[in-house]
């Protein structure tokens, strides 16, 4: 056939592909063994950039999508990161004579088990995995020698904290020496030929019912009922044989009892993730090129500021610390153990140092170990101007008070690079703008949640369009509901209209965790909108950026001037992020491109843009300006206001 031709053609240069890789990995292997006999970092950030560069305008001059060659190379440096750290590991050590052995809580195919299976990655012929009733048996065994490691949860980032293993490490004489992250993906498993009506039972692990709640709560005719672990309640199911009784756990835990999947992806949050210790006998030396975590454990006096001046001591030595857990001293009533962890390596001079200044500021102080990191930061996207244009360097930023950093997802509000929210001139076109906007640099993606008036505050289909670009959530908040309804999945909430005035609400996202723009309404004073912001702040929420959209003209209702002269004032009065929306007081695209630079001029943070399809505009669209008023860019006039945007002027 016709077809035949290409597709051996096709099987061919994939070939060639993995050959060329693999001739990759091997050069890979040449530079660590440069870089170790010439002590070098093993991580070069702006080797890593100009590479991406170079490879992305070679593709654009092969008719390569950017999106596409930075996604792949993405992965291919990843991946030779990857190979360099595993090179600098100490490797497993076993027994004489025998497999290594590692110990988990749970039965076989339990996420324990699962987790350990990636962290340790060795054949099956070199590794033996070990299933114990509870935490303290897996330590115990080993503290006794009969495991080489033992693989442990610490933290859940829906269940938070394991305070159990917290409680065991302070009384152990083990030693931490990784970690893994592992995403928790809930099935619901039953007998084959199962159907969903025919089950009456759900057993699973009290954890894993609580994290699969919506989907338990629609089934009327089911009762949860709590079992020690996942695996092992798809064994009681296997046991039973009972077509009514079923288990909440792993895909692989049902493969390896050769029971059915009857629902997937059922947990009540997508961004489920688990992180394991691993944890050995002795301490293990980890080179000091790997990015790495060190976990202590102390105590201090009860007195005023005891604390404070401990945790001072890892400031003042430049270490940042990622978590700081309190837990009940056994003995000591209303007195705490504080298990702290922060970036270092304890046989760093640094870190020394810092571990005998804590000593002295402490009672009591217990170093659990240093171990490589995971989850290190990917290879940084370069920036738009860098990947569209010759390099040019960026304009030197003028003097300012520092601002308030806001992270959102993986971009940052506040920082150094401009910050972008791109959404659709109207529905039709939200993965065409999710597209537009990540391959230009954009951060966020919107619907209606900037609407410059009452709007809808949800739209079908955007967590999908964001999540598909990796572009973080933005969803409006009208009222108490719609805030439950946006905690969901949103990564950024939006505030604004009549709403900034609703103290109840305003109080109900101050006590959420997750950041949030105030749009000034355009009656409202900047008195009003900075109001509106303490009253968030002040009930723990300090993640607060403030937006400008345009002040109401006498040309009517729906037109807007917008205030240049805010940023100017709001800068003078508070360190809040800024953003622009200058679409409402735009009458063109042209007008729209002229505002948002003026803006940024001005010093705002991040803008605000709408980008169209690009199908065929609506007449409405054909001009710029949506129905509501609001303008918008094609995807051209977006390409060319992102370019000017991020890469500084020809003159």
């Amino acid at each position: 056939m016709a077809i035949d031709d290409p597709r051996r053609q096709i099987d061919a240069i994939d070939a060639r592909l993995l050959e060329l890789l693999a001739e990759r990995r091997e050069a890979v292997a040449q530079v660590l063994a440069a870089k170790q006999a010439g002590g070098l970092p093993l991580r070069d950030a702006d080797r890593e950039e100009e590479l991406l560069v170079r490879r992305i305008r070679q593709g654009r001059q092969l008719g390569l999508e950017a999106r596409f060659v930075t996604a792949l190379f993405h992965e291919i440096i990843d991946h030779s990161l990857r190979d360099q750290e595993g090179a600098l590991l100490a490797p497993p050590v076993a027994g004489e004579d025998r497999r290594i052995r590692v110990g988990f809580q749970g039965g076989d195919g339990a996420y324990s088990h699962l987790a350990a299976s990636l962290h340790f990655n060795l054949p099956a012929e070199q590794i033996e995995f070990l299933g114990c009733d509870s935490f303290a048996e897996v330590l115990r065994r080993v503290e006794d020698g009969e495991c080489d490691y033992a693989f442990l949860p610490i933290e859940n980032t829906i269940a938070g904290s394991i305070h159990q293993v917290y409680d065991l490490l302070v009384r152990t004489d083990a030693s931490l020496l990784g970690e893994k992250r592992f995403r928790v993906e809930h099935c619901l498993v039953g007998l084959e030929g199962t159907r969903l009506e025919d089950v009456r039972r759900i057993l699973s692990h009290p954890v894993a019912l609580a994290q699969c709640t919506r989907f338990l709560g629609g089934l009327g005719h089911c009762r949860p009922e709590a079992f020690s672990d996942t695996a092992l309640a798809v064994e009681k199911v296997r046991e039973t044989g009972d077509a009514s009784l079923a288990a909440i756990a792993s895909e692989e835990a049902a493969r390896r009892n050769g029971l059915q999947v009857l629902a997937r992806h059922i947990g009540d949050h997508d961004e489920n993730y688990t992180r394991f210790l691993a944890i050995a006998k002795h301490p293990v030396e980890v080179d000091p090129r790997l990015p790495c975590k060190t976990s202590l454990v102390l105590a201090t006096l009860h007195q005023e500021g005891a604390l404070l001046r401990a945790l001072n001591v890892l400031h003042e030595h430049g270490l940042n610390l990622t978590k700081l857990e309190s837990r009940p001293r056994p003995g000591a009533p209303f007195q705490y153990l504080f298990y702290v962890d922060f970036e270092g390596n304890r046989a760093d001079p640094v870190v020394a140092r810092a571990m005998a200044a804590l000593r002295e500021a402490t009672s009591f102080l217990k170093v659990l170990g240093s171990y490589p990191v995971d989850g290190r930061a990917p290879t940084p996207a370069p920036t738009w101007a860098l990947a569209e244009a010759a390099a040019a360097e960026p304009a030197p930023a003028a003097a300012a008070v520092e601002r308030m950093l806001i992270q959102v997802r993986d971009g940052l509000l506040g920082g150094a690079e401009l910050f972008v929210c791109v959404g659709p001139a109207g529905r039709a076109a939200l993965d065409d703008a999710a597209r537009a906007g990540r391959e230009r640099g954009a951060r966020a993606l919107f619907t209606d949640a900037f609407a410059a008036g009452p709007g809808n505050a949800g739209a079908e289909g955007l967590a999908a369009a964001a999540r598909a670009q990796g572009l973080a959530i933005v969803r409006a908040v009208l009222d108490r509901a719609g805030l439950e309804a946006a905690l969901q999945d949103a990564d950024l909430l939006v505030v604004g209209g009549r709403e900034l005035h609703d103290r109840e609400l305003l109080a109900a996202v101050g006590r959420q965790a997750v950041p949030v723009v105030l749009c000034r309404p355009r009656e409202a004073s900047l008195d009003e909108l900075l109001e509106a912001a303490r009253r968030v702040a002040e009930q723990g929420n300090r993640q607060v950026a403030l937006c400008e959209q345009g002040v109401r003209t006498l040309a009517g209702r729906d037109r807007r001037a917008f205030d240049l002269s805010a940023f100017a004032a709001l800068r003078a009065r508070t360190n809040l992020p800024l953003l622009a929306d200058p679409g409402a007081a735009a009458d063109s695209p042209a007008t729209l491109a002229v505002l948002a630079r003026a803006a940024v001029d001005a010093g705002a943070d991040g803008l605000v843009l709408r980008v169209r399809s690009a199908a065929a505009p609506s007449p409405a669209a054909a001009s710029g300006t949506a129905a509501g008023g609001t303008a918008n860019l094609d995807a051209s006039a977006f390409a060319a206001l992102m370019a000017r945007l991020f890469r500084p002027a020809a003159d």
